[in-house]
């Protein structure tokens, strides 16, 4: 089954086998896609890096990124303008290590049947690890769309409506937060988030694996040693100790596993 869905996947220029190896799937589900050429972040010259970063407002409202954050994140808004220079009701954005399950042509052809291109809608195909079960909405007769209950990142592949483009553009450029910041996009108003369960795109192992998680980790790392590790973990202790107590009895919670 193929989908009337268009489907942008980023690739960096030296990830040569990345692209071959999604455009082979791609192909099989007769999904019609555009290569979008991504940013690398450790090329950008310096003037380059501080005129697309707003590094005193990173800081300020979450933290500090890394060269490879940016990039990602510039090639997700080189993605939304695409989008709206196109005049596309709505698209499917892929990072080149994504896995496409079967149901995706399915999904992304109900998707685009029930979601509104007007109304700023981002729904995250691949793996979410909680969800709310009240106001789940049915979209196939074996998925449904549903409300994410915690913290959610990786943008390896999402459906995304014009509108929802036209807000992360306006409102995330220059680069302040990653690209995968879910949680902070729907907090400050920017987009509406959902999910698709089950998951219908996982994440490829590549030999080579990938250096934005690794950097991601390091500078997390240096956030809570600047405000002291013990404080951080005790912060996490007691978050989790009373979400879990107080709190996940009474939202009707459900966890998703990891399949595949």
């Amino acid at each position: 089954m193929s989908s009337r869905v268009p489907t942008f996947f980023i690739n960096l220029d030296h990830d040569a086998g990345r692209r071959e190896a999604l455009e082979r799937q791609l192909d099989a589900l007769g999904l019609p896609h555009s290569r979008f050429p991504g940013v690398y972040g450790k090329t950008l010259p310096a003037d380059e890096l501080a005129r697309h970063y707003d590094h005193a407002r990173a800081i300020g409202q979450s933290r500090e990124l890394t060269v490879g954050e940016v990039g990602c994140a510039l090639s997700h808004l080189g993605v939304y303008r695409a989008i709206i220079e196109q005049n596309l009701p709505y698209a499917l954005i892929l990072e080149d290590d994504a896995k496409l399950g079967p149901d995706v042509p399915a999904v992304l052809d109900a998707l685009a049947q029930s979601v509104p291109p007007d109304e700023p809608v981002v729904i995250l195909l691949t793996h979410i690890d909680r969800y709310y079960k009240g106001g789940a909405e049915s979209l196939t007769a074996d998925h449904r769309t549903v409300k994410l209950a915690n913290y959610q990142w990786l943008a390896h592949g999402y459906f995304v409506t014009r509108a929802a483009a036209k807000r992360m553009v306006e409102q995330l450029y220059p680069v302040w937060l990653a690209a995968d910041y879910w949680y902070k996009f729907e907090r400050e108003g920017i987009v509406q988030m959902r999910a698709v369960v089950p998951y219908v795109i996982g994440v490829q192992n590549f030999d080579s694996g990938s250096n934005l998680e690794a950097d991601r980790a390091i500078k997390s790392r240096e956030a809570d040693n600047r405000l002291g590790v013990g404080h951080h973990l005790h912060q996490i202790f007691v978050r989790k100790f009373l979400y879990q107590i107080f709190v996940r009895p009474f939202l009707g919670i459900a966890k998703q596993k990891k399949t595949w």
